[in-house]
């Protein structure tokens, strides 16, 4: 029998099919479907790491790195880093985090979403 709603999978894709406007401050942030979006700020993959304890000034090094690599940070916390990137500026970024002797965990690597979208149209972090 025909379903009146589509199936998980279905829904998923469709997501990158609407067409969505996110205002930031009362201002236009983004318009378009989410995959454009996404490929257009660089992004298509959203990386998790569990880390050892960042202090401030190691918060502070992330974001500056990520600031000047285009990598868009999705949340900075003392043990915890999810970040929106491309996949080659993933590896630098690993790198980066070896050279400035943070250990960490990739918890997963994901295709980003909608949500992801949202999330870097509010973070100031």
């Amino acid at each position: 029998p025909p379903r009146s709603t589509p199936s998980n999978s279905s829904a998923a894709s469709d997501v990158y099919k609407r067409q969505v406007l996110i205002l930031r401050d009362g201002k236009k942030f983004a318009a378009g479907r989410v995959r454009q979006i996404l490929s257009r700020r660089g992004v298509n993959v959203v990386v998790g790491l569990r880390t050892n304890y960042l202090n401030q000034m190691k918060k502070e090094d992330v974001r500056i790195y990520c600031k000047r690599n285009k990598i868009k940070v999705l949340e900075l916390k003392k043990n915890s880093i999810i970040i929106g990137t491309s996949a080659s500026s993933k590896e630098s970024f690993y790198s980066f985090l070896k050279k400035r002797g943070i250990v960490f965990e990739e918890l997963f690597s994901r295709k980003p979403d909608l949500d992801d979208v949202f999330l870097m149209s509010v973070q100031n972090v």
